[in-house]
């Protein structure tokens, strides 16, 4: 893949969250679903961003998303892979430094958990296997659950009252969180309109 790269979100974020919490900017807590309710009428806004699990908070949502499972492998190897270039085929291969590598990603529409599986670390292994013929080793094995919509489209806006939500942006998340988020304020504080395509009036 020629003129590529890749921001590292787990860095970003807890640089990010460093930042703010040294400005007393964030506060960490705990929050159950049956508190949401009573919190909205403590905080002036409130917006659950919480992926494919919105599902749990608001019922009535569960038709809006198709979740995706997919899981990565995070590999070891002192074959000749280039340090500096990404790799994609069948699974892409990601140069994480010292010999590292993240290769990914299956697709499974069962088991919507964060939790990995022997058929996943398997699917990785004979994909990897079809463009990469060195030795290896398996440092990390990883899962996690796409918040993809039955649209591909984010799901953006008000739930009720002072309740929204910043939802489905699926496996393109680094790219589009800024600019959904800025709309979705702007909407909030500005009641400004809201692209139509990402609305969730759209589905209301």
């Amino acid at each position: 893949m020629k003129n590529t790269s890749w921001v590292d979100t787990n860095l970003f974020l807890e640089i990010h969250k460093a930042t703010l919490s040294a400005e007393s900017e964030i506060l960490e807590n705990q929050i159950e679903v049956e508190e949401i309710a009573s919190l909205s009428k403590e905080y002036k806004h409130i917006i659950i961003a919480n992926g494919h699990l919105l599902r749990n908070v608001i019922p009535r949502f569960e038709d809006l998303f198709s979740p995706t499972r997919g899981e990565v492998m995070i590999i070891e190897t002192a074959a000749d892979l280039p340090q500096n270039q990404i790799i994609h085929g069948p699974v892409f291969i990601l140069p994480l430094g010292d010999k590292r590598f993240k290769v990914g990603a299956t697709y499974h529409w069962d088991k919507l958990k964060d939790e990995t599986t022997t058929e996943g670390l398997a699917k990785l292994e004979a994909d990897l296997k079809k463009i990469f013929k060195g030795d290896y080793r398996v440092v990390k094995h990883q899962a996690g659950v796409r918040p993809n919509t039955k649209d591909r489209k984010p799901i953006l806006g008000k739930i009720k009252d002072n309740i929204y939500c910043f939802n489905g942006l699926g496996s393109r998340g680094v790219l589009m969180a800024p600019l959904l988020a800025d709309q979705l304020l702007d909407h909030i504080i500005k009641n400004s309109q809201l692209d139509p395509s990402s609305d969730l009036a759209r589905f209301t």
